[in-house]
């Protein structure tokens, strides 16, 4: 049994000290929606050029409705999508639909979905 637990995102220990500590992480998991002229100008290889700017892993891919969706997960998560909102790509975002989505296990890195 953990002795401790540790807030990761203000990085302190919330309880004694121990062996073992349990990780809370504010982690975040969102799936977005954009939607405008957002194909055929690479919003893709944007959104993953930001993406390392941040610890966040996630995917991005075209839709067939003209679409494209983001998935990114991490503690920056929402600073990463603020980073998308005032980038080049924002002219070309008409519409934006956010949902926070379950964790996604095993994600790493950030990757363009073909």
């Amino acid at each position: 049994m953990p002795r401790c637990v540790f807030d990761a995102a203000k990085r302190q220990r919330l309880k004694n000290p121990g062996d073992r500590c349990i990780l809370l992480s504010a982690m975040k998991t969102v799936q977005v929606h954009y939607e405008g002229r957002v194909q055929g100008v690479g919003f893709r290889w944007t959104v993953k050029d930001l993406s390392r700017e941040f610890d966040v892993a996630g995917t991005v891919k075209n839709l067939p409705d003209g679409r494209v969706e983001v998935v990114a997960q991490g503690d920056e998560a929402d600073a990463f999508l603020d980073a998308i909102r005032r980038s080049v790509l924002a002219g070309h975002i008409e519409n934006e639909r956010l949902e926070t989505i379950p964790r996604v296990q095993g994600l790493r890195g950030f990757l363009i979905i073909p």
